[in-house]
C-alpha cells in the first residue's frame, strides 16, 4: 500500500492506492517524486518500484483521497523462442530519474544489474556527463558514470551494510547513505586541496546522523530538492527523522562540477 502525507496540516493523510488487480502485489521497494514528463513540467507525479517487477505512475487526488494509476511498466527477463508467455517478473529495488530529462531513468534489479529506460520509448537513451551512485547488500556504494557503464569505483563503509542513498541536489560531490547500525552517514567526495589523490573515494563519512533507535537501520532517505539542507530519514522501526544540514553540505564550490567530470571520465581509464 502507499499513503500519501500532507505535513503542512497537521500530518494529515490526502491519498492512497486503492484495491486494484493491476496494482503492486508485492513489497514496494521505492517511491520517487517526479515532474510530470509528458503534459505540465509544473505537475508532480509520484513513481513507485516493487519486487513484484512493476514501475507504476500515480496522480494524486487529494479531492477524493486516493492516487489514480496514470501509467504502468512491467519488468521481466527475456522468454525463451518456444515461450509463448512473457519473462519471469525481476524485482525492481530502486529507481532514479534525469534531474534534466524526467522521461529518463536508471532502475536496478534484484539481480545485481542496473538498467536504463525511457518512459518515451524502450530505445536507448542519449548519456550525459552524470554520476550515478548504487548500493548492493555487499555492503558497499559503487559510482558509475553513464558514459562508461561497464567501469566505476566502489568504496567499502566501514559502518556496516548500507541499504540506500542519495545525491545532494544542490553539491554534485556530496551524497548521503542510510546504514545498517550507524545512521545516516555524509560522504564528501570533494579531493582535497584542489588534487584528486589518485581518485581514491573516501570510506570514512564527514558526518553521522543517529537513526530513532540505537537498533535500527535507515531504509530510505532523501533531499528536499527546493530546499536541499532539508534531509529526510526513514528507519527500519517505522519513525521518519529529518534533518538540516550544515551550510557546508549544500554550498557547491567553484570546481565541484569541474571535479565530477574528471571523476567520471576518468572510469574509462580503469
Amino acid at each position: 500500500e502507499i499513503l500519501v502525507w500532507d505535513f503542512r496540516e497537521q500530518d494529515s493523510l490526502i491519498a492512497r492506492t486503492i484495491e486494484r488487480q493491476d496494482l503492486h502485489r508485492d513489497s514496494v521497494t521505492s517511491l520517487q517524486w517526479i515532474r510530470e514528463p509528458k503534459l505540465s513540467k509544473k505537475k508532480f507525479i509520484l513513481v513507485s518500484t516493487s519486487q513484484d517487477g512493476k514501475i507504476l505512475l500515480w496522480n494524486p487526488l487529494p479531492s477524493k483521497n486516493n492516487l489514480k494509476l496514470t501509467d504502468a511498466y512491467f519488468v521481466s527477463t527475456k522468454p525463451s523462442s518456444s515461450s509463448k508467455s512473457s519473462g519471469k517478473p525481476m524485482g525492481v529495488t530502486s529507481i532514479t530519474f534525469n534531474n534534466e530529462d524526467s522521461e529518463t531513468f536508471i532502475f536496478g534489479c534484484d539481480s545485481g544489474f542496473l538498467y536504463k529506460g525511457s518512459l518515451n520509448s524502450a530505445s536507448s537513451v542519449q548519456s550525459r556527463e552524470e554520476g550515478l551512485a548504487e548500493i548492493a547488500h555487499d555492503g558497499q556504494i559503487r559510482i558509475y558514470s553513464q558514459l562508461f557503464p561497464n567501469f566505476g569505483r566502489c568504496f567499502a563503509p566501514e559502518q556496516g551494510a548500507i541499504y540506500t542513498c542519495r545525491w545532494s541536489p544542490s553539491r554534485p560531490l556530496v551524497l548521503a547513505a542510510g546504514s545498517e547500525h550507524s545512521g545516516t552517514l555524509i560522504y564528501d567526495l570533494e579531493p582535497q586541496e584542489g588534487t584528486l589523490d589518485n581518485l581514491l573515494l573516501p570510506s570514512i563519512p564527514v558526518q553521522q546522523l543517529p537513526s530513532s533507535d540505537k537498533r535500527s537501520s535507515i531504509v530510505c532517505l532523501e533531499f528536499n530538492n527546493k530546499t536541499s539542507n532539508i534531509l529526510a530519514c526513514g528507519d527500519s522501526v517505522g519513525a521518519v527523522v529529518i534533518w538540516k544540514l550544515a551550510e557546508r553540505f549544500t554550498t557547491a564550490q567553484n570546481d565541484e562540477i569541474e571535479n565530477l567530470q574528471i571523476l567520471a571520465k576518468s572510469f574509462g581509464d580503469t
